[in-house]
């Protein structure tokens, strides 16, 4: 379920490694993101999940090398979600939409990720937050077309002075950028704000057919007074004892080094305040996006490099 002017993205880092182990360690980030961009323009680049009840397509890719950066957009497709429904506002009315043989409810997802390395050989990366997709989908289907569209040869050693050849690849993992639990970062901040998130379907009729709609309800909390450390994780705790009904916590505090900084938490999760949590911001768009768009949406993915961009202007400071 996905606000239509709102997304909520995520902030991550990708490295890439040979396997097998024993291969040259010689990938890089621009020459696989050209090698999914050239495949998508001959085939349709999808990995199948839970028994080919849930897709993953890799509908579009653009390199954009003078910004350094590749853009994808992902379709997700899930024939076990409930058929949708609408009703008439006015009397009440409901019908449902039934999924058609071979279809599922669908939503997409933008990701931009940097060509560039950082001095912790780490590419950044910007994404959309989708209910229910995890890292590990984009990591499977990842390393799913990059064994089978881009396999390299390479002599290996099998023992002293002997050699065959063999084939390597390069294997992606995704990890959050700024991992780290929100009971530690509140050590170094004072809160400056809390929002509670209600995520539940609306029914809409829409041009393109039928679909599933996200709304949002949010309760903003003002904070007045001075709560950093323990303390405000004790506040933390009574917000969610008070108000058990909700999805997700947005956290924002401001660190002892003057940074503003934005977390997103799972209220379903008991000790919330200990969880590894990503780096997330919210961003707000003009033009509608769709739930699930065929095309990549132009304003929101300006939007997101101009993310990247900031994250890429730290690695200066990397370590």
């Amino acid at each position: 379920m996905i606000d239509s002017n709102t997304r909520w993205i995520l902030f991550q880092g990708a490295t890439l490694r040979p396997s097998p182990n024993s291969a040259p360690d010689d990938f890089t980030m621009v020459e696989l993101m050209d090698r999914l961009a050239a495949v998508t323009k001959q085939k349709n680049l999808v990995k199948m999940f839970n028994k080919e009840t849930r897709a993953l397509r890799l509908s579009d890719i653009k390199v954009l090398n003078e910004q350094g950066a590749a853009v994808l957009l992902w379709q997700f497709g899930d024939k076990n979600l409930a058929d949708p429904a609408f009703c008439n506002m006015q009397t009440g009315d409901v019908r449902v939409e039934e999924k058609k043989e071979l279809e599922g409810i669908a939503a997409s997802c933008h990701m931009i990720i940097s060509l560039d390395r950082s001095k912790k050989s780490i590419y950044h990366i910007v994404r959309e937050r989708i209910p229910t997709l995890a890292n590990y989908y984009f990591i499977s289907a990842l390393n799913t077309f990059f064994k089978e569209y881009y396999p390299q040869k390479y002599r290996k050693e099998i023992k002293p002075n002997v050699y065959k050849d063999g084939n390597y690849r390069a294997i992606i993992n995704i990890d959050p950028l700024m991992a780290q639990t929100l009971r530690e970062d509140l050590k170094r901040g004072v809160l400056s704000g809390v929002e509670l998130v209600k995520y539940h379907s609306i029914k809409e009729r829409l041009d393109e057919g039928a679909s599933i709609v996200e709304e949002t309800k949010s309760l903003k909390v003002d904070i007045t007074g001075h709560f950093e450390g323990d303390k405000a994780v004790g506040l933390l705790e009574k917000i969610k004892r008070i108000r058990p009904n909700y999805d997700d916590l947005i956290v924002r505090y401001k660190r002892n080094d003057s940074k503003q900084k934005t977390v997103g938490v799972d209220m379903t999760v008991d000790d919330f305040s200990n969880i590894i949590y990503d780096k997330i911001e919210r961003i707000f768009v003009n033009r509608k996006v769709e739930q699930c768009c065929i095309k990549i949406h132009k304003e929101l993915f300006q939007k997101m490099f101009k993310l990247l961009e900031i994250e890429r202007n730290k690695w200066q400071d990397d370590a």
